[in-house]
């Protein structure tokens, strides 16, 4: 998940907004931008607006200098450049895992240098993937057809340049072609604005027509329906993905003289002579760039509205034959961040961080899945990273983990930056966007040790240039200092992390003005959050890192970890959770680098600490947390583990290892912190304790107290230390009764940050905080307020809360938050927002709501089993907890076994790990279902499957699906193995198959899950409730007359509830044994008095589905007359029933009697091969005669004339009449086939059959005799009524073949009397369309076809075929188009 939030820049009007920006920039109107956890001001986009236009033009600021759009002066950047000139980041190539960089973006196009800026464009989601294994080869005037989009094309690569220079065309005169839907393709915001500007053109070309028709609309009936046709017309036309998004023609081959790959990506549809219109020929970015290419490097196609930047990669970048790709960034984020870490725009005040860098775009965000990373694509991101072997990486990406340094990610990248003794990569992370509240970082920056975690900071030159505003505050400095107000963002995230690591390394400016891709249509914009300042901070260290090559020096990744955090500024009073080591500083990191021995250059010190002291469940711990009541009440001693650690250690020679040696001197650096003064540390590592007095710390409900163990070496006492440990303590207050009061500064000043940590009480569902704004009249401000509860094993998202809300001078604001685990510390945070700039008075206090359960799921099983439920109100309930079980089963959950599955190596460059040469595996797994018929399920479906877990700590490389309509091949929708997704809506009855994939290094581990099943999860059109009684004999009885009535429980009082499964007609018919039903148990709720939420927090339901009963045994078994056994045909009637069902499935080639004929004869002589020639006559045939004889009148007949009646008009499929007759002459046979159907059906008889047909059987009693030839009766009506319905359609049909529209009139007339409106077909639609097409009245003819269309989609009537469908959709369309 991207770390950052926008504010959209504009950079025209430069004079005209500067008046403006002067007269607002004082004034504070709060916002959020895409729901992200950080807001900004009206007036500091007004700023902006107006410095970035004033810079775009080239202009000063009227009232003095302008320090520019990017801070490099707090990060020491600006002053190692200024030191060192060749510092500015030459000679490092910097890899970005994002949404993609755009190469023709502003500022990277080349170095201070003058060398290429971005070396290579990547795409490891595999969504720009090309099958490029169709060949095609030209004929003699150049022309050849792609099969993959059916399109002519003229080629001729001689007409083609490369750079001026004309191309060679492929030895063998053989092109590699495919196509690429781009729809899946496109960046969103890109694929909004065409559609946008597509609907504008429509609505300007037809809106004079439609007000045309709009005064007609009163002239009458088929006035009024052109016009709803119409609006119909358009809205069904709407532009959408696939009609702004072309399919594009890719045409790729070898170059007969350099064998260079070549690639031509064009819109065949609207040129396809590629000789007259010669297209950009590109070649893979990376080999052209290494070839010194310029024009196949990449291209901007499309319209002044498009402007999309377009690259390629090879097969060879794959190892894949028959593959290649086509890149391009899949949104603002990832040029955003590669303009910050190095845009070199020949401007000081407008270049990044390190201009002199090279750039790697690696694009992780995957546009299927919203551009969020993928397990997939991080790992391919990570092999290129290696193989390409990049100084730096940096990921603005991250959300939540369950555990730290877990997971294939973390092996991954542990590898990438430490693995291998001839190059280590620096891992540079956004901490995340979660805060302010503790323990809010994410994964990976936080939770992954080889990582350099780096928070979000402003000061007030960024608000004086960037917002437009003045300091948020005065920490520090004047004006002129680089910590001149400086704070965190409100956003930022906080450590510690769970299981004790810091969280939070370092911090660097995370507000800037950078590059952006063409397609948004402006050069540059301004972005904030965590993902703008880990790249500040990569740039910084590029410059760190080319500085010190130019003095010799070659850094392993953690000996720059050391330098960054041994010499980084602390914020004055703001807690090390929150900003790490302090302001990151490179310059001062040189001169640190210095102090470094070489025989330390490589080494790194792993500390290790028992997971009990980090409080979370967290295997290994990379510090202490001390955080709940049990940890604190008293000192406690903690063992930590120092162990030595190698740059590439598996290939450090052992003698080196075993003669490691270092004497260390422990400090700490908290007076409740006590060890020992030090230890000798060998390969084998050394142990010590830490001895920590909470107490001593501060006061009860107060925190975080933060201190580290600190070792040096000895024997260089200038030198950074060699490792840190850790340690942080909140004192969690124990809350009496149902509310406390939270303990806040005597004024919040902007950025300001309080908290509280207090154990809610035993019986504690909910809480709310109620805070009250005492200002000073001066306006809003923002507050934010956040609850984080951490659980063992759980993503922080399972137990917090984050509201922000404004709070006027003199109102309360109440946040809700939410459900509570009691006796869990629980953190309440309270702060004023970074750009709320008023200082204020804030009262807090949080209430608590009662439960009246400590259950977390109702389990419900079987079909008459019995639930108990326990309810009881707290004591300390300040009045009575109403208990109202109220149990609704919300969601169906059906396990499917794969269909197929295979385990395959991928051996690919793109998926194999360098320098070891092993393959990646790739489990794939096919699941097949049919969607639930109508009514039984709304909305999408979730699709859960084994190995599914958060991205980063993932046991397996990466999970992804793809679910596919399979008569169709349509593309449904995707996910990862994030299960919050759904996708849909599905079509009730339709098939479709479900593609997953899921990865790893040992094939061994994908085999233990080949088997593994997919969950389709899916919500019910209507929620069942589930019964519940006030005793258990009422429940195990079904006595409603005893359900539980709401019932006040005083403090103290308990009470028990029964439930029971629900009836079973009111499960989904397709549900089968073993299915999940799940959903809400929301078990009691506040009395009309009592503040807070009126439900409280519902636990979970859960039924599993029991067997069904077999009701129609029952019903069999419950009968008192038992029917006489009919009378058998003889043996010579049976073998003349056999023979004649034989011949007529023969030769009426019906499969259906085909099969009952087959199924007798199999039976006839499996009873004669017994010795009873008679009895097998009887019990093989005996049924068989009586279907045929019931039949024989009308299916067969039917059958039999409709197949004459095909072949006689060759081209027309009668079977229902469900086509029209291609012409007069073929009219004639049906027609004739027509009327000798009708011969052999009683009218009559039908309709007084039919008048029949809706009796009850229950009205027979027990006559069962009566019943069954009831029943017969009933099916020869309805099949006779087929029978006559299919001769009408072929009349009808017949006539308007023949354009006789007197007989066609006479046949609908006959048709609309026997047809049943609500069964009507897809001919019969089709038919009455054209009957009010030949009337004159085609709006009524749309209207018919709409509804009938709509009925069917909802099951209404006849079961059409999706090709029925089709048509009937098209013909619809085309009348449109005649209005």
């Amino acid at each position: 998940m991207k770390a950052a939030t926008t504010m959209l820049l504009l950079t025209t009007s430069a004079r005209a907004l500067r008046p403006a920006a002067r007269r607002l920039c004082y004034r504070h109107f709060h916002y959020q931008s895409g729901g992200k956890s950080s807001a900004g001001t009206a007036a500091a986009a007004v700023g902006c607006f107006a410095a970035s236009a004033a810079y775009a033009l080239g202009d000063e600021a009227e009232d003095g200098a302008w320090a520019g759009v990017l801070d490099t002066k707090t990060t020491g950047a600006a002053a190692l450049k200024q030191r060192v000139p060749e510092g500015d980041g030459r000679g490092i190539v910097v890899a970005i895992l994002d949404t993609g960089v755009d190469p023709a973006a502003a500022g990277l196009q080349t170095t201070t240098t003058g060398a290429p800026k971005v070396l290579d464009v990547l795409d490891a989601t595999g969504t720009g993937d090309v099958d490029v294994n169709a060949t095609a080869t030209p004929d003699g005037d150049g022309w050849l057809t792609n099969p993959a989009t059916g399109r002519k094309l003229r080629v001729d690569a001689t007409a083609w340049t490369v750079d001026g220079a004309p191309c060679a065309p492929p030895k063998d005169g053989i092109y590699r072609v495919g196509g690429k839907r781009t729809a899946s393709l496109f960046p969103a915001p890109l694929l909004r604005r065409l559609k946008a500007e597509a609907q504008r053109l429509d609505d300007e070309n037809y809106e004079p027509l439609r007000a045309a028709l709009a005064a007609q609309a009163s002239e009458g009936d088929e006035a009024a329906a052109r016009l709803e046709a119409f609006d119909a017309a358009r809205k069904a036309l709407k532009p959408t993905d696939s009609s702004v998004a072309p399919l594009l023609d890719v045409i790729t081959w070898r170059d007969g003289i350099s064998d260079a790959w070549r690639c031509v990506a064009v819109d065949g549809s609207v040129q396809n002579d590629l000789v007259a219109h010669p297209p950009r020929v590109l070649g893979d970015f990376g080999e052209a760039t290494k070839a010194g290419e310029t024009s196949s490097r990449y291209t901007c196609f499309g319209a002044d509205d498009m402007q999309l930047t377009l690259s390629a990669s090879s097969p060879d970048a794959f190892s894949e034959e028959n593959t290649c790709s086509l890149v391009v960034a899949g949104g603002d984020h990832g040029t955003h961040v590669a303009g910050i870490v190095g845009a070199f725009n020949g401007k000081e005040r407008d270049d990044g961080v390190a201009p002199g860098c090279q750039l790697v775009s690696i694009k992780i965000g995957d546009s299927r899945v919203g551009t969020m990373e993928t397990g997939s694509s991080l790992r391919r991101a990570l092999v290129a990273a290696r193989r390409l072997k990049v100084d730096v990486v940096n990921l603005s990406y991250g959300e939540a983990a369950r555990l730290c340094n877990t997971g294939r990610f973390a092996e991954l990248s542990e590898r990438l930056v430490r693995g291998h003794a001839d190059h280590g990569t620096i891992f540079i992370s956004s901490a995340g966007n979660n805060g302010p509240a503790l323990t809010t970082v994410g994964a990976p920056g936080a939770s992954v040790d080889a990582l350099i975690s780096v928070g979000a900071y402003v000061n007030g030159n960024m608000c004086d240039n960037l917002y437009g505003m003045r300091a948020p505050a005065a920490n520090a400095g004047g004006p002129e200092s680089a910590t001149h107000g400086g704070v965190m963002y409100s956003f930022s995230s906080r450590g510690p992390a769970t299981d004790g690591g810091c969280g939070v390394n370092i911090a660097a400016p995370g507000g800037a003005v950078a590059s952006v891709p063409k397609y948004s249509l402006q050069p540059q914009r301004l972005m904030h959050g965590t993902s703008m300042a880990a790249p500040n901070a990569a740039g910084a260290v590029a410059c760190l890192l080319s500085a010190a090559k130019a003095s010799g020096k070659n850094p392993a990744p953690d000996a720059v970890k050391r330098v960054l955090e041994a010499t980084a500024k602390p914020l004055p009073g703001v807690a090390q959770c929150n900003q790490g080591q302090g302001l990151v500083d490179v310059d001062a990191a040189l001169t640190s680098l210095n102090e470094i021995g070489s025989e330390d250059a490589d080494v790194r010190f792993e500390v290790r600490v028992p997971s009990r002291a980090a409080g979370a469940g967290a295997p290994g711990a990379r510090g202490i947390y001390l955080r709940e009541r049990w940890e604190t009440a008293a000192p406690r001693e903690v063992a930590v583990t120092v162990t030595p650690k190698f740059q590439g250690d598996d290939d450090v020679a052992a003698e080196r290892k075993g003669l490691f040696r270092r004497d260390v001197r422990l400090e700490a650096t908290a007076p409740w912190l006590s060890v020992g003064k030090g230890v000798v540390v060998t390969r084998g590592g050394k142990a010590f304790t830490v001895r920590i007095d909470p107490c001593a710390a501060g006061p009860e409900g107060a925190g975080p107290f933060c201190g580290e163990v600190l070792g040096y070496d000895d024997a260089a006492p200038g030198a950074p230390p060699l490792f840190r440990v850790p340690v942080a303590v909140v004192r969690p207050k124990a809350v009496q009764g149902d509310s406390v009061a939270l303990t806040l500064p005597s004024q919040f000043k902007a950025g300001d940050i309080s908290r509280n940590f207090v154990t809610p009480p035993d019986g504690a569902a909910s809480a709310t905080v109620e805070v009250t704004c005492d200002g000073d009249g001066l306006g809003r401000r923002m507050i934010h307020v956040q609850t984080v509860q951490l659980l063992p094993q759980e993503a922080m998202e399972a137990g917090w809360s984050k509201r922000r809300a404004y709070a006027n001078d003199g109102e309360s604001v109440i946040y809700d938050a939410g459900r509570v685990t009691p006796g869990r510390t629980m953190e309440v945070c309270v702060a004023q927002d970074w750009g709320s700039l008023e200082g204020a008075k804030l009262d807090a206090t949080v209430k608590f709501q009662p439960g009246c359960a400590s259950i977390d799921t109702v389990s419900l099983r079987g079909t008459r089993s019995v639930t108990t439920i326990p309810l009881e109100a707290p004591a300390w309930a300040r009045g009575p907890v109403v208990a109202s079980p109220k149990l609704k089963l919300t969601r169906w959950r059906r396990a499917l076994r794969p269909t197929k599955s295979s385990v395959e190596a991928l051996t690919g460059a793109r998926d194999a790990w360098p320098d070891t040469g092993k393959p990646c595996y790739a489990l794939k797994l096919q699941y097949e279902f049919t969607a639930p018929k109508s009514g039984a399920t709304a909305g999408g479906t979730r699709f859960l499957f084994a190995g599914d877990e958060n991205v980063y700590d993932a046991a397996f490389d990466g999970a992804f699906a793809e679910v596919i309509e399979k008569d169709t091949g349509k593309i449904i929708g995707a996910r990862d193995c994030r299960v919050s997704g759904e996708i849909g809506p599905l079509k009730p009855g339709a098939k479709y198959v479900v593609n997953f994939l899921v990865q790893h290094e040992d094939p061994a581990k994908l085999e233990s899950i080949r088997d593994g099943e997919c969950w389709l999860d899916s919500e019910l059109s209507k929620a069942i409730d589930v019964p519940v009684y006030g005793t258990a004999q009422a429940a195990y009885a079904r006595d409603n007359s005893s359900s539980f009535k709401d019932v006040r429980l005083a403090p103290g009082d308990s009470k028990v509830a029964f439930a029971a499964p629900p009836d079973e007609s009111k499960l989904p018919s397709e549900a089968a044994p073993g299915d999940i039903l799940t959903g809400t148990a929301g078990l009691c709720r506040s009395a009309a008095n009592s503040e807070g939420p009126s439900r409280r927090p519902a636990a979970g339901l859960l039924y599993t589905v029991p067997p069904r009963s077999n009701k129609t045994a029952k019903k069999a078994s419950s009968k008192k007359d038992t029917p006489a056994k009919k009378a058998a045909p003889t043996p010579e009637a049976a073998a003349r029933a056999r023979d004649l069902l034989g011949a007529a499935g023969a030769a009426l080639d019906d499969k259906a009697a085909i099969a009952l004929a087959d199924k007798a004869a199999a039976n006839y002589v499996a009873q004669l091969e017994k010795g009873s020639m008679e009895d097998a006559a009887s019990a093989a045939l005996g049924q068989a005669v009586v279907t045929y004889d019931a039949n024989r009148t009308t299916a067969v007949v039917r059958t039999a004339l409709s197949r004459a009646a095909s072949a006689a008009a060759p081209g027309w499929d009668g079977k229902n009449g469900t086509a029209p007759i291609a012409n007069a002459t073929a009219a004639v046979p049906v027609e004739a086939a027509a009327a000798e159907l009708v011969k052999v059906l009683d009218v009559d008889a039908i309709k007084a059959a039919r008048a029949t047909r809706d009796i009850d059987d229950t009205s027979f009693g027990n006559d069962t005799a009566a019943l069954d030839a009831s029943r017969a009766a009933r099916k020869k009506a309805n099949e006779d009524h087929a029978a006559l319905l299919a001769a009408m359609r072929w009349t009808a049909e017949a006539a308007l073949a023949k354009g006789d529209a007197a007989a066609f009139e006479g046949a609908m007339r006959s048709l609309d009397e026997w047809v049943d409106t609500a069964k009507s077909t897809a001919a019969d639609a089709r038919l009455r369309a054209h009957r009010f097409g030949l009337r004159g009245q085609p709006g009524l003819a749309v209207r018919d076809l709409g509804v009938w269309l709509e009925a069917d989609a909802k099951k209404k009537s006849g079961a059409a075929t999706a090709a029925e469908v089709a048509a009937l959709r098209d013909l619809r369309r085309d009348l449109m188009a005649g209005l």
